[in-house]
């Protein structure tokens, strides 16, 4: 445990200890500076702390009705009459808690750079409330915005798992998901852990940074213009081959490095490409017009950039891509299978940036950084987590990426977040990322997107397994082949 643990306990919760705790949480933010925080973080332990308090008042509950909390059918019978019991007794009750030994703890402290809070009661989770919680999991993530809850009439009685639903809504306004939060239990407690990433950077944060990057890289050199007219042509459905070998045939080191590109473990063709025609017959116009885009974008990095700092970035992408192609095929999505592809090995494109900064270039971003308020730790720590990623799908408007290539790059921490028509692709990339690092142990199957998980079908982690291990096994055989 960190030295310094703010420890709040209380042996209910009522609107004055509400007050309470707001009144330390919003103390405890501004010492830490991330007080613009603060309106999140205070609706999720509320209502985390209410949920505690109601589940300590339930077993009290039970026990004056002389109810066995662990029986299914009193279960059913003790919830019934709940809440207004609650309502009516509310006084009663909370003495009883008192009396009794209950207990709502709650605990703010730094670890690793997060801003760790634990809710705690002495209620242990019964088996079928797990259930009921995973229900309510499953109903929250069907919605990304309130008014789709109200639209849809859905009936939100007690437990119903509206607050659950707001919680949710609350960690993807500041641009976490549910990964940050677990609940944990034992034979005597119950454990709500959220562990916040203090470098997380908020939208007005981000803005600054991405323009202030985005003023400071101007010298990067756009797209050549025959490849910009390239990308016209591939673009248009009516162009022909000869259109395009037109333009190509005038950039001989363009051919040899598309074919070399085409051929690399980049893209995985099972048969080795010799020309332009058969790169064109295999993946399309389409497939071919992502090919240069990535290419461009690798060689323009490549002249501005630290080589090694690429291809250690490009390598992991290429991997994301191999997967997120087999995905796509796997499953049957064939539409946008080249921008998905395309999107795996752009994926990481706002990290390549943020770390071959030039010193001079990244000393003058934290200056100004310094003069708008923005916290120096979250420029330390601008490669990791999600902000790398917001920086990327800044910076892939300013190129002129595709609205679906943006969306993959700046959404594939958080897929749940794009715009419902791109939320498959980008979970594609998403879990194509979680597989990576699973590979390496870096990850658990429980970190996984709970929505993303029901598309995919994974009904636990053996069905994750089979595919996980399938498409290692086949990139592993694949890179040994090269």
């Amino acid at each position: 445990m960190p030295e310094k643990v703010h420890v709040m306990k209380f042996p209910f919760i009522d609107h004055e200890v509400e007050i309470l705790i707001e009144e330390k949480l919003l103390k405890y933010l501004k010492e830490i500076s991330r007080d613009d925080l603060f309106e999140a973080l205070n609706y999720i332990i509320k209502e985390l702390s209410s949920n505690a308090n109601k589940a300590n008042l339930k077993r009290i509950h039970f026990r004056r009705k002389g109810l066995d909390i662990n029986n299914k059918e009193h279960y059913s019978i003790g919830v019934k009459d709940f809440s207004k019991e609650i309502n009516e007794k509310s006084e009663l009750y909370f003495n009883l808690a008192k009396e009794m030994g209950f207990f709502v703890k709650i605990e703010m402290y730094i670890e690793n750079n997060n801003l760790v809070i634990n809710i705690i009661d002495n209620s242990p989770i019964l088996p079928f409330e797990i259930e009921r919680i995973r229900e309510k999991f499953k109903r929250a993530y069907r919605f990304k915005t309130l008014d789709e809850v109200f639209k849809e009439g859905i009936d939100f009685t007690e437990g119903g798992g509206l607050g659950l639903i707001v919680v949710i809504l609350m960690l993807r306004k500041i641009g976490l998901d549910e990964k940050v939060m677990k609940i944990l239990t034992n034979n005597e407690k119950t454990h709500t852990r959220l562990e916040i990433p203090l470098s997380i950077v908020t939208s007005l944060e981000s803005d600054i940074i991405a323009e202030t990057i985005a003023k400071e890289i101007e010298d990067i050199p756009q797209f050549p213009p025959h490849i910009l007219q390239l990308q016209k042509i591939l673009g248009n459905p009516n162009s022909n081959f000869k259109d395009v070998s037109e333009i190509i045939q005038r950039d001989p080191a363009l051919i040899a490095d598309i074919l070399k590109t085409a051929n690399s473990v980049l893209y995985a063709m099972p048969n080795k490409v010799n020309t332009i025609e058969e790169a064109v017959k295999i993946m399309g116009f389409n497939g071919i017009r992502n090919l240069i885009t990535v290419y461009t974008t690798k060689k323009i990095l490549m002249n501005n950039y630290r080589l090694d700092i690429i291809e250690n970035i490009m390598a992991h992408s290429a991997e994301v891509a191999f997967y997120s192609y087999e995905i796509a095929r796997l499953y049957g999505i064939r539409k946008n299978i080249d921008e998905i592809y395309t999107g795996g090995i752009l994926h990481d494109i706002g990290k390549i940036i943020l770390n071959a900064l030039r010193p001079d270039i990244l000393d003058n971003i934290k200056t100004i950084c310094r003069e708008k308020g923005i916290p120096s730790y979250i420029l330390e720590d601008l490669t990791n987590g999600y902000n790398h990623s917001i920086i990327g799908g800044k910076l892939s408007e300013k190129w002129g990426f595709s609205e679906i290539l943006t969306s993959i790059i700046r959404y594939h921490h958080i897929p749940l977040d794009a715009k419902d028509e791109y939320i498959e692709p980008v979970s594609i990339v998403y879990l194509s990322d979680i597989i990576y690092y699973y590979k390496r142990q870096e990850v658990m199957f429980n970190d996984l997107n709970f929505r993303v998980k029901n598309m995919f079908n994974f009904s636990d982690k053996s069905d994750f397994d089979k595919l996980a291990n399938s498409l290692i096994s086949k990139f592993d055989k694949k890179l040994s082949n090269w």
